[in-house]
């Protein structure tokens, strides 16, 4: 039996195969959900019994992530950001995931974002020494984010 750290990675990795057929709406916005290419793996492969998913990381215009909208759709599997505004303060309770989970026909799965490519100085694990000293994985900024720095391999 794998570990169940095993299966979370994997659903992970499946699951930025699916990402890859979705696109922001060009002005860096994550609310616009484009149907994925054929050829992506379908959503209901990777997590049995799923057949429709919503991937949203910041509300309209930049506001704070509302789970509300969310909770009232029919997608089966949501990828989220785990705070409505990317601080450790913002995070959401675990009774806001239970509400989003439960919200539906059926038990729903809820899978938090992380972006390992870059790191970000609004994240509650943002040094801030670096600044000044960065680590020597901490690249240069990204010029279409403001805050996020590109993470080297």
């Amino acid at each position: 039996m794998r570990p169940p750290g095993l299966a979370i990675v994997a659903t992970l990795t499946a699951l930025a195969l699916v990402a890859a057929g979705c696109s922001s709406d060009g002005d860096g916005d994550s609310t616009q959900l484009v149907p994925a290419p054929e050829a992506t793996v379908p959503a209901r492969t990777i997590v049995p019994g799923v057949q429709s998913w919503a991937y949203q990381l910041q509300g309209e215009d930049g506001a704070y992530l509302d789970l509300t909208p969310l909770a009232a759709s029919d997608s089966d599997l949501f990828v989220i950001d785990y705070s409505r505004d990317g601080s450790d303060e913002g995070r959401f309770t675990s009774a806001k995931i239970d509400a989003l989970r439960d919200g539906g026909p059926g038990v729903r799965t809820v899978l938090a974002y992380l972006s390992i490519g870059e790191a970000e100085s609004y994240r509650s694990y943002w040094d801030l020494a670096w600044q000044s000293d960065p680590p020597p994985w901490l690249g240069p900024t990204n010029p279409d984010w403001a805050g996020n720095y590109k993470a080297r391999s």
